[in-house]
């Protein structure tokens, strides 16, 4: 699958708050642990903290579908830290985060960031994609959340 890394558009609102309401009609929630307010949908939520809230969003693009996304920002030092990160429910599976965690510390402009993230606990298909590619990082560990290193 060929995927293409852009920057976050408008025009990606509406695809997201799609991905939200399937995966909770599969009766998962995990999109759902990204929006801070009650009642606000995933894509509006991206809009806003990448217009709002200094943060900078990618998404990742394949066949002009967003097939992930990831909200980062850039720390003092070497650190990016990722505060949303998400792959389409229908895309899961193929290693899609894994991808994206690569290119995202490419495109910083050097191997030697770390890429620092929490992912919930109750997120259990979550934790088990990280723990893949990534360790885990006990500083970050806390008030019901896991923290990983990539």
């Amino acid at each position: 699958m060929e995927i293409k890394f852009c920057d976050f558009d408008k025009k990606y609102v509406m695809e997201l708050n799609a991905w939200q309401n399937v995966e909770e009609g599969r009766g998962e929630f995990g999109l759902r642990d990204y929006v801070g307010v009650e009642g606000v949908l995933l894509g509006d939520y991206i809009d806003f903290v990448s217009s709002e809230a200094g943060i900078e969003t990618k998404v990742a693009l394949s066949e002009d579908r967003v097939v992930e996304f990831v909200s980062y920002v850039k720390k003092k030092g070497n650190e990016i830290y990722v505060e949303l990160i998400g792959v389409n429910p229908s895309e899961r599976g193929n290693n899609i985060a894994e991808r994206i965690m690569s290119k995202l510390k490419s495109t910083a402009g050097s191997a030697n960031y770390k890429i620092t993230f929490r992912v919930k606990d109750t997120n259990i298909r979550g934790l088990k994609a990280f723990s893949k590619f990534s360790h885990k990082n006990k500083d970050l560990t806390y008030d019901g959340y896991t923290g990983f290193e990539y």
